[in-house]
């Protein structure tokens, strides 16, 4: 609290004038200098005087007073520690000075903010000295370091509110007396703070009708004006502050802000009485250059406010436009960016739900705002603000890494806040969309820390936070993060929907992890807890279902049979009775499962689940051999539900159960359809080219269409590696082509060997599939060599037989391949056959052991054919 030193000092000097004849001249001089350096207000020229002076004559009757002035100077100086060290460490040498000691140790804690400090050392003072002519002081002094204390309030009231205490005994002695007026105005400051609005007129009313510093009278009328106005006395108010400017505007000191300060009470009052124009108008009055900043923030932004509450946006659009474009260097400049922008994503929103709107880029112009904002004022304490609001913006159009960017911007730059809450929220939801589960889970974690600051945010968003933890949780398979969300979101008093959602959701994790015991566990907690849950229905059908999952059919007969007694009505009948159905089946009763679909099926039609009990009654039929029942069936499927994702899959079973029955015309037909059908799956279209191509191989063949079928096969099987090349298919494709060309005999031999060819180098080709190919074409150079001479027939078998070897000695394999033993039995006897036929028969003997040794299942076979062989070979011996 700051003094006028050179009253003070005149005082001391009265009190000590009388020792200046008995000191030595020197230590005269020196004290002179010092209290001259002092007076004048040198403060660190005064303090090393003073200091020198105590070491040049340490025995100086002035000691405690020039203790004292070094003590006052350190304090001018702001060193707050130095004094009270200084002044502490002598107070038992204070002498008649104890009381200015301690006034100046209280005065330099209340300077350093050790406000309970000061309190303590102004009582001191209070209590010790009831003559020091500090105590008026130090009673104000007291209360205002109290009012800088949490809930102190009443303690200041109570030391300045007496009406026969201290001030007012001063006040009456001396009625202009400063400090007395402004222990009042304190007082008046203690009522304000507890809503005692008659009490501030009381605090207030000694001092009515006595002037003042025109500082001083400003804040006694600013004070009464903002009780009338809190107690709603508008009127009154209006007139108590109808001269605030003309005293703002005499003011020496601190001009500008009273002045900024007067407007905002003046249009604030004005607003009240519903004059919001008038209350605008008064506002602009703070938007001039030498208004201090923060008003003109404030003007700018209660402008905006009560310029949409009149329902005229693109007035105030417009007004701020305005603004920026002749104000572009005002301090409220970062504040009208934000608000511009934040009116245009306002608009954004209502425009992407009302089609009628304006179709203008409102997102755009938004954040062109915000980064205006944050390229021209990169300090301002409005640029976190506009980072949580570039999240937004991102945030409404799914760019979700831009958006967690933004928000992970704003929470650093924002304060501890309901923003900086709400950004910390926002970053986990951006985060979790971008699958970052532990980034999201963590700053829900930390959202859910900060919202008990924030009463409001912890009302709306804590079950929400919890929810999306318990989410993040089971997505990273954290079951002890997860349980602990599940048990928070339990403990919540209000929200019971998001409770049985999350429950769920729980459950529903574990089925799906394999967990179905836990998963019944916490679904039974729940029907526990809310028996009349409006989930219960749900959660009985998955209870049903964890039992399946144990493979406990019959409980879950059971279960679904109770359920359908209870929830007959309910609208998830339809799934209970589909689920029973296939539970009967599972646990072997085929016959009720086969009634129950039927049932179903005529019952509930139109439901998504009803193609696939059709499926179900299809597939029952074909695995019984009944291939007409089964036709019949898939023929239902795709011809009522032809929009079904199992319609095209159901006309190729069609197909397939026509081939079991022997149906080739009919299965052509049904595979024919879907080759034609430009909407059929590519995947599934390449299966019924294949198809088609086998059932055209297996008609019955007559004079007339023998080779014509197998011409026709031909081409159907050929477009499939030609359209499908990568598909597993086009290397059957190839094999099925070969088996046509044998079929058609010598006229094929070429071409069959060319398809075998594709097969065998065909990088996609399995083992299996190479070996057969190359089985296949050795089989067709045998055939060859039948129409050719003997010297060349001979060489033709010898080449069929290298191919039957190289499957027999694994030379048809790749990289991390094994062998396929039926097609290397099938070379064996092919290879072994002929090498005989030429007449190697010691090759034969040693190729039927080889075989004893692959195929050691078949030894006694091998042994057969190798015995035969050496009788063979020891006949031609001479």
């Amino acid at each position: 609290m700051a003094r006028s030193q050179p009253i003070i000092l005149c005082g001391l000097l009265a009190l000590t004038g009388g020792r200046l004849g008995a000191a030595s001249a020197l230590e005269n001089n020196a004290y002179q200098a010092a209290t001259n350096s002092f007076g004048i207000g040198f403060w660190s020229r005064a303090e090393k005087e003073l200091a020198q002076l105590i070491e040049k004559f340490p025995k100086t009757e002035r000691r405690a007073e020039v203790i004292l002035l070094q003590g006052e100077a350190l304090y001018q100086q702001t060193n707050s520690d130095g004094a009270i060290t200084l002044l502490g460490a002598n107070l038992d040498r204070a002498e008649k000075f104890a009381d200015e000691y301690r006034f100046w140790i209280a005065e330099a804690q209340f300077q350093k903010r050790d406000f309970a400090a000061a309190a303590t050392a102004y009582a001191s003072l209070l209590n010790l000295h009831a003559l020091s002519g500090r105590r008026l002081e130090s009673l104000v002094g007291e209360a205002a370091a109290r009012s800088q204390l949490p809930g102190q309030w009443p303690q200041v009231v109570s030391l300045l509110g007496a009406p026969d205490g201290e001030l007012a005994r001063v006040l009456a002695a001396s009625p202009t007396n400063e400090f007395a007026a402004r222990g009042f105005i304190l007082l008046a400051e203690a009522q304000l703070a507890q809503k005692n609005y008659s009490g501030v007129e009381a605090a207030l009313k000694p001092l009515d009708g006595k002037k003042f510093t025109a500082a001083l009278d400003w804040r006694l009328d600013y004070l009464r004006g903002t009780a009338l106005r809190a107690a709603g006395r508008l009127d009154a108010a209006r007139a108590t502050s109808s001269n605030l400017v003309a005293l703002a505007a005499s003011a020496t000191t601190g001009r500008a802000r009273t002045l900024a300060e007067s407007i905002s009470m003046q249009a604030g009052i004005r607003e009240q009485l519903g004059q919001t124009n008038e209350a605008i108008a008064t506002l602009r009055q703070n938007l001039v250059a030498d208004a201090p900043a923060e008003h003109q923030r404030e003007a700018m932004l209660k402008i905006t406010g009560l310029t949409l509450a009149l329902g005229k946006a693109l007035e105030a659009v417009n007004m701020l436009e305005q603004f920026l474009g002749q104000n572009t260097n005002s301090p409220a400049a970062d504040v009208a960016w934000l608000t511009l922008g934040e009116l245009q994503l306002r608009h954004h929103v209502a425009a992407a739900t009302n089609p009628i709107l304006s179709p203008t880029n409102h997102l755009g112009l938004a954040l062109a705002a915000f980064d205006r904002l944050i390229k021209e004022f990169p300090d301002s304490d409005y640029a976190g603000r506009a980072e949580l609001d570039r999240g937004w913006c991102f945030w409404v159009t799914n760019q979700m890494a831009e958006s967690a960017a933004a928000f992970a911007r704003a929470v650093a730059r924002l304060p501890d806040s309901e923003d900086q809450a709400v950004a910390q929220f926002k970053l986990g939801d951006a985060l979790f969309a971008e699958s970052d589960f532990a980034g999201a889970r963590e700053n829900y974690r930390l959202a859910l820390a900060a919202f008990p600051r924030w009463p409001r945010l912890d009302a709306a968003l804590r079950g929400q936070a919890l929810y999306q933890i318990l989410r993040a949780c089971l997505k990273l398979n954290d079951r002890t993060g997860a349980e602990e969300a599940l048990r928070q979101i339990l403990a919540l008093p209000t929200d019971r929907p998001l409770a049985e959602r999350s429950v769920l959701l729980a459950g529903q994790n574990d089925l799906d992890a394999g967990d179905p015991a836990n998963a019944r566990k916490v679904f039974e907690t729940l029907v526990e807890l809310v028996p009349d849950s409006s989930l219960r229905p749900e959660l009985e059908l998955l209870i049903a279902r964890s039992r399946e999952q144990q493979g406990d059919w019959a409980g879950a007969v059971i279960n679904y049979e109770h359920w359908l007694e209870r929830y007959g009505t309910n609208a998830l009948r339809p799934q209970a009775e589909f689920q029973l159905a296939l539970a009967n089946f599972q646990g072997g009763n085929e016959t009720n499962a086969l009634f129950g679909l039927t049932n179903f099926v005529a019952r509930f039609a139109t439901n998504a689940l009803a193609a696939q009990a059709q499926w179900w009654m299809a597939d029952y039929y074909f695995w019984q051999g009944d291939f007409l029942g089964a036709e019949k069936n898939y023929k239902k499927l795709f011809q009522d539900w032809p929009a079904s994702s199992l319609a095209y899959e159901a006309r190729m079973m069609a197909g397939r159960a026509a081939i079991g029955g022997q149906r080739y015309l009919g299965a052509i037909e049904h595979f024919m359809n879907l080759t034609s059908d430009l909407k059929c799956p590519p995947g599934l279209k390449a299966q019924a080219f294949f198809a088609y191509g086998a059932a055209l191989m297996s008609l019955p063949p007559t004079e007339t269409n023998r080779l014509a079928n197998y011409e026709l096969a031909i081409r159907v099987l050929g477009y499939i590696p030609q359209e499908y090349p990568s598909n597993e298919l086009a290397v059957l494709a190839w094999g099925e082509i070969a088996k046509c060309y044998r079929q058609m005999g010598n006229s094929g031999a070429s071409n069959e060997i060319y398809a075998f060819s594709q097969v065998i180098t065909n990088q996609i080709a399995g083992v299996a599939a190479r070996s057969e190919a190359e089985v296949g074409l050795a089989m067709a150079l045998e055939d060859e060599a039948q129409n050719l001479p003997a010297p060349e027939q001979a060489a033709m078998l010898k080449s069929a037989r290298d191919h039957y070897i190289n499957v027999v000695f694994e030379e048809n394999l790749r990289s991390g391949e094994k062998r396929d033993d039926y097609w290397v039995k099938e070379a064996g006897l092919k290879a072994g056959r002929v090498t005989e036929t030429v007449g190697e028969w010691a090759q034969a003997v040693k190729l039927y052991e080889r075989m004893q040794v692959l195929l050691p299942s078949l030894r006694a076979t091998w042994q057969i054919k190798r015995d035969a062989a050496q009788k063979h070979l020891s006949a031609e011996k001479p």
